[in-house]
């Protein structure tokens, strides 16, 4: 039994020895934090992975230049190059144009919409003349209607005076008639009154006959009945005057209506009025709608079919010529600008012979009328007339514009009408052209590798280095994507455009790139914004740079994916 005991305890002891061994009693107690600590990181390394976001750049090495800028001339339309135009030592003006391209779908379409102009305009003439002639008919009808009542309200007022003549006369006739006749009557009823009174006295007394009261009663009597006679022809004489006067209220009526009449026809001519505008309106503003969509058709085909420069400078490489094909939206030419100011550009239609301008110069209202038997003499006497404004100058003719500056002023086409010679409505544009750059801009432009130019885009934001500060804490400029230009740039286009052959070394190096331009951040006081930290010393012209452009934000796990990719499977996940 002791040895069976003994055999136990030895196998358990030997047993925790072992144990002991691959986990000391002491280091047990710290295994379940470290554990919990490392699941903790590794669930904090996921979520940073999967929702964190870190910046991606690109690189480029570039130069601070005492440029404006580089501009690109952008083909709006398609087409084929019918014409370009050359420039001695590349030097270009603003509106100078650079290619002509023929697009025969977009001249038939201009073709058809013109003459489907031309049969809307005999449409809407037939319906003018015919809205005209109704209402010409209207307005005569109502016009011979109150000219009947002003006739019949003459008439009425003559025989109103004259039944008015006659009742007057009448009344005064009548009535002195009838007051001498109540009078000489009263007079001798009274007498007779006294005289039979006396006799009747007389006769009482016995002292008259009979037949001396008989005769005189009889003549009171027949006296009594005159006198009655008149009282009835009063009433009689009363009421026709009343009649008369009745006949004159009713002529009233009647002259009442008429001019009631008479103001009913004005309402429906003054109301045929209205109707013929809106009918007039309504018929302009087809006209107009109709001038409007053959107007902005043609100013579309021009604009799509004419390429010109909207700055002054220097012309790089024109990367079309005659007989090519252009897209739309494909980059023609590269321009190095130089030192200008804004200017005004007045596009007129190739078709216009003769029409008007309303400029609003300086808050003046200017109108100019212009004609010509061809574009030419119609530009040359529009560019005499505007030289002749106070408010304008360096007045120049370029292709089918005129160019001209404004003197800060504020000029503005108001209105316009142009015509061709078969009187079809062309259209006209005022565009600004130019901009107020001056010598003491800089921007950085830099050169991009082909693949990483893909990635970048205008309005990316970049920290800018001069190569004399130090690579890690070294002052760092502040700049965005001006714009990206998809000329590979060589070493001659990199010369024209710097004027130094060593720079130009210095830029493009040995293998050629697309060029990007940088515009440089300004603080609220005009400081170039160096990100809080002071350059050693001020950027100038012709120091080396070197560009960090950021091109995206992106999830760590989108980074790490595709590089673990390239290092095992030779190529991107």
């Amino acid at each position: 039994m002791a040895r069976l005991f003994r055999k136990t305890f030895i196998d358990q002891y030997e047993k925790h020895q072992t144990l002991s061994l691959i986990l000391p009693e002491r280091a047990f107690r710290f295994f379940k934090p470290i554990a919990y600590l490392f699941c903790g990181f590794m669930l904090v390394l996921v979520l940073w992975m999967l929702f964190a976001r870190i910046e991606v750049h690109v690189k480029a090495k570039g130069m601070i230049l005492p440029i404006g800028g580089i501009r690109e001339s952008v083909s709006l339309g398609d087409g084929r190059v019918v014409k370009s135009f050359d420039y001695e030592n590349g030097d270009i003006e603003s509106g100078d144009p650079i290619l002509i391209l023929s697009d025969p779908i977009a001249e038939n379409a201009y073709l058809s919409a013109m003459t489907l102009y031309q049969s809307e305009l005999e449409v809407i003439k037939a319906e003018e003349k015919k809205a005209q002639a109704k209402y010409d008919e209207q307005l005569k009808l109502y016009q011979q209607k109150i000219t009947n009542s002003k006739d019949k309200i003459s008439r009425l007022k003559d025989l109103k005076a004259t039944f008015e003549d006659v009742l007057v006369s009448y009344k005064r006739v009548g009535k002195s008639s009838l007051k001498d006749s109540k009078v000489e009557l009263a007079k001798t009823k009274q007498t007779y009154k006294r005289y039979i009174s006396k006799l009747k006295a007389l006769q009482s007394k016995g002292y008259s006959s009979e037949r001396t009261l008989i005769p005189l009663l009889s003549k009171y009597e027949e006296l009594a009945q005159s006198l009655s006679t008149l009282e009835e022809a009063k009433p009689k004489l009363n009421l026709n005057i009343t009649q008369q006067e009745q006949q004159i209220a009713t002529i009233d009526d009647d002259i009442t209506q008429q001019y009631l009449e008479i103001q009913t026809d004005l309402n429906t001519i003054e109301q045929g009025k209205f109707e013929r505008q809106a009918s007039v309106n309504k018929i302009a503003l087809k006209q107009q709608k109709a001038v409007q969509a053959l107007i902005k058709l043609e100013h579309k085909n021009w604009v799509q079919q004419n390429i010109f420069t909207e700055y002054d400078g220097k012309l790089i490489d024109t990367k079309k010529r005659v007989g090519q094909v252009v897209s739309k939206g494909e980059t023609i030419t590269l321009l190095s600008v130089k030192v200008q100011k804004k200017k005004k550009m007045l596009i007129v239609s190739p078709r216009a012979r003769y029409g008007h301008f309303d400029f609003k110069i300086n808050r003046k209202l200017t109108s100019v009328y212009v004609e010509g038997a061809n574009q030419g003499a119609l530009l040359d006497d529009l560019k005499k007339q505007l030289a002749a404004l106070d408010d304008l100058s360096n007045v120049k003719i370029k292709g089918d514009s005129v160019v001209f500056e404004f003197n800060e002023n504020q000029v503005s086409l108001k209105h316009y009408q142009l015509h061709s010679e078969n009187d079809i409505p062309v259209f006209s544009s005022l565009e600004t052209v130019g901009e107020n750059w001056t010598n003491d801009q800089l921007v950085n432009i830099a050169i991009l590798r082909y693949q990483d130019a893909k990635l970048v885009n205008k309005g990316d934001t970049a920290l800018i280095q001069p190569l004399y500060e130090k690579a890690i804490i070294g002052a760092k400029l502040s700049a965005k994507i001006q714009s990206i230009s998809p000329f590979a740039l060589t070493k001659v286009q990199s010369y024209s455009l710097v004027g130094d052959k060593d720079l130009a070394s210095k830029i493009i190096g040995d293998v050629p790139g697309e060029v990007v331009i940088l515009s440089l951040d300004k603080t609220a006081t005009g400081a170039y914004d160096w990100g809080g930290r002071k350059p050693v010393r001020p950027i100038s012209p012709g120091v080396p740079t070197s560009a960090i452009i950021t091109i995206d934000e992106l999830a760590p796990i989108e980074v790490i994916i595709p590089y673990i990719a390239r290092i095992f499977i030779g190529r991107s996940y």
